[in-house]
């Protein structure tokens, strides 16, 4: 009977052992990765070329570039890759460069033109004035040839096979244009602005209010889940280095969600969190300065560990607690400290 427990325990041991193995391997491939996008590259093309160099098969993007268009693609790999609905809503910048005269169907340079109009008389004031308009929250409509559903099938879907379809303007924001030069035909400006708003949509309509065409010319990318371009990696970069060498450029995953509030979790409770289960007062080592019922959190073990990410809310009493929404990599390590605990049990009792 003692010779299978020992055989039981040494097995159990090497489990463990396989298991941290995999574990370390998931925090090292695990975090953001940011790419400067080069002209020519679709983001899906991005995305496939650095799963195989780096041999990751989980990897996601937080925003679409249009295949001409350049600047930053925040990669999203390992674990890092369920985060990437909330980097979505995280502004975005843009350097834009938009050419009066021809109205496009892609409403970019890649299209055919299907308007022309003369552009003899704009001014640069005309030019600032028309922009100002574009200020705050716009109803936008999206390009024909974009990604945006209706009826279950993506707009380009319905471009490709020349048929039209009625597309309803959608709500976006536009937080800040500045940096405008005035070149004619060609304008170019920088602008902040919300999740899904199309800076193809926006020189065709800064066009229109100017009764003239117009569409975009160029663009890059300048910000993106709050990074910038000194925060990017050209892809020629990362792919003539060693994969293994790629993981000393991921960014850890809780750095994007710095607006999130840090919590403090025991360290004897950080169970709970595998579970899903609720968070009480005494399961944290501190308790936020303001409690927002709904808001998100970032869940800290007391070795700094970043665990999940949480909502603040309230029981039916009344009582702050934190339900854990995602758990990331770390609930392997409760695991493992739970059969590490098994094994010492297992020990004192022989």
């Amino acid at each position: 009977m003692k010779c299978l427990r020992k055989k039981a325990l040494k097995f159990m041991v090497e489990v463990i052992r396989e298991e941290e193995k995999k574990l370390r391997s998931c925090r090292r491939t695990s975090g953001l990765l940011i790419v400067d996008k080069p002209a020519g590259w679709t983001s899906h093309d991005i995305v496939a070329k650095l799963r195989r160099h780096l041999g990751v098969r989980k990897i996601g993007h937080a925003g679409t570039l249009d295949p001409d268009a350049t600047g930053l693609l925040p990669l999203c790999v390992g674990q890092a890759a369920r985060i990437t609905e909330y980097l979505m809503d995280i502004p975005k910048a843009y350097r834009v460069r938009l050419k009066f005269g021809e109205e496009t169907d892609t409403d970019d340079a890649s299209g055919r033109v299907i308007r022309k109009t003369e552009i003899s008389g704009i001014t640069e004031e005309q030019v600032r004035s028309a922009l100002n308009l574009f200020s705050g929250e716009i109803q936008q409509v999206p390009p024909l040839f974009s990604a945006v559903r209706k009826h279950g099938r993506r707009l380009y879907e319905y471009a490709r096979k020349g048929e039209d379809v009625c597309r309803e303007p959608r709500a976006v924001t536009i937080y800040e244009i500045r940096e405008v030069e005035c070149r004619l035909p060609e304008i170019s400006f920088w602008v902040r602005c919300s999740r899904g708003t199309y800076m193809r949509s926006l020189c065709r309509d800064i066009g229109r209010v100017m009764g003239m065409s117009a569409h975009m010319s160029r663009l890059r990318r300048t910000e993106s889940a709050s990074f910038t371009e000194k925060d990017a990696h050209p892809l020629s970069e990362i792919t003539a280095m060693n994969p293994d060498d790629v993981t000393a450029l991921l960014v850890p995953m809780d750095v994007p969600l710095s607006h999130f509030i840090p919590v403090v979790v025991r360290s004897d409770r950080i169970q709970k969190i595998r579970y899903g289960q609720p968070l009480d007062q005494e399961d944290l080592a501190g308790m936020p300065d303001s409690w927002q019922t709904g808001r998100l959190c970032r869940l800290y073990g007391e070795d700094g560990d970043f665990l999940s990410i949480g909502r603040l809310d309230r029981s039916p009493s009344g009582v702050p607690n934190v339900h854990p929404k995602k758990v990331f990599c770390q609930d392997e390590k409760i695991a493992l400290l739970d059969s590490s605990d098994m094994l010492k049990s297992n020990r004192q009792k022989e």
